[in-house]
């Protein structure tokens, strides 16, 4: 039996300088270098995840097989607090979803010095449909290259995830060598 949990605060604050004097709408001027927008980043996300491993009795070959299960949640949370000094107004803006990772796994360890293992995990996003999908299913994805990095960007609009799956399979063979 195994249990995780992980808590991942994280504050952050971002700014942009004025390029040069800048009035704003309430007529007063912001010098050279002085801020006209801050921003105010929390997240605080956190997951849990927990399963268990049942290996059966060796047999008389000494072989083992087991059987794997766990789930995993991971709730995600960020804010963004925003000030903009030129327009002279302030937003805050909440985004939250949950992640749910179901898994299974198999294994067969032999006393020939070999173990074989498989497991498949599926990630569901928030309305994200959560059903088997092992072989040949799925969409193409194009992650863009950021243009810029070490900087967190607020964003202009309100964000949307719309959810979605993800299916993981992995085969491992290990070799026992003296």
């Amino acid at each position: 039996f195994g249990f995780d949990l992980v808590m991942e605060p994280m504050y952050s604050t971002t700014w942009a300088e004025a390029a040069r004097d800048t009035v704003t709408a309430r007529g007063v001027t912001i010098r050279k270098g002085g801020h006209t927008v801050d921003n105010q980043f929390r997240f605080s996300n956190s997951l849990v995840r927990f399963g268990f491993e049942h290996m059966a009795p060796p047999t008389d070959s000494a072989t083992h097989f087991g059987v794997q299960f766990g789930l995993g949640v991971y709730s995600i949370r960020y804010r963004l607090g925003q000030t903009d000094q030129v327009r002279d107004s302030s937003r805050v803006q909440r985004e939250r979803w949950m992640e749910w990772t179901p898994s299974l796994g198999f294994k067969l360890r032999s006393s020939a010095g070999f173990e074989i293992r498989y497991a498949v995990s599926m990630t569901c996003g928030a309305g994200g449909a959560c059903t088997p999908c092992l072989l040949g299913c799925g969409d193409n994805v194009t992650i863009a290259v950021p243009t810029s990095g070490g900087v967190i960007a607020a964003p202009t609009a309100a964000l949307r995830f719309n959810g979605g799956r993800v299916t993981t399979q992995r085969l491992t063979i290990s070799l026992r060598f003296r």
